[in-house]
Order: structure tokens, then C-alpha cells, then sequence
């Protein structure tokens, strides 16, 4: 199965937030369970990269994966939200998955 895994990339480029400047770890442990595990596992860390919303969708197109897993702090959970909205566009027939602290925390929300 060819799954991408992906931390948001941030929304305004002014109000950086510094406390998310972190390798996003859950998504970079879960990647070598799946990898260990068979898959073909692609990590986009889009917020550590300086990546936009574009970049993402070009990353969607060119991996083209039948899962897209998606990680989601509280601050960026809108761009998650956006995450979702780009990879629905380019293949509905993806599955997609939210998890992260928000998510986890705030199901009813996410």
C-alpha cells in the first residue's frame, strides 16, 4: 500500500510559532512501522519545509498514494482541514485520516 503521511504547512508565514518547530515525531515513527511493515511510505513535513498548500497537492499527485495520513496540532488544524480538501480534489477515492494532538483531544471538532 502506498501511504503519505503529512504535517500541515503553516497558514501565515508571519506568526511563526516556534514551539512547532519540531520533527513531527508520531508521523516519523508511525512511517517506519509502516515501513517495516511492507508499505511504501512517503513523509511531507510541509510546515518544516516552508511548504505551501500547492506543494502539497503536487506532492499528492506525484506519490499518489491509496492512503494519506495527516497530523494536526491545534494551530494548524485548518490547514489540515485544507490538507483534506486538496487530496479529496485530486483523487476522491483516497482514504484519508486525521490524527495528532487536536484530533485526539477535540474529536468532535476534527
Amino acid at each position: 500500500m502506498r501511504i503519505l503521511l503529512i504535517q500541515p504547512p503553516q497558514a501565515n508565514k508571519e506568526a511563526v510559532v516556534s514551539i512547532l518547530k519540531y520533527p513531527p515525531l508520531g508521523i516519523t515513527l508511525l512511517g517506519s512501522i509502516l515501513r517495516e511493515e511492507g508499505h511504501k511510505v512517503d513523509l511531507f513535513e510541509a510546515y518544516g519545509l516552508n511548504a505551501n498548500l500547492q506543494d502539497v497537492e503536487k506532492r499528492v499527485r506525484k506519490f499518489r498514494p491509496d492512503v494519506v495520513g495527516i497530523t494536526a496540532t491545534t494551530p494548524l488544524i485548518e490547514q489540515a482541514f485544507a490538507v483534506v480538501d486538496i487530496v479529496k480534489s485530486v483523487d476522491k477515492g483516497i482514504k484519508t485520516v486525521l490524527g495528532g494532538v487536536h484530533p485526539t483531544i477535540t474529536p468532535e471538532h476534527s
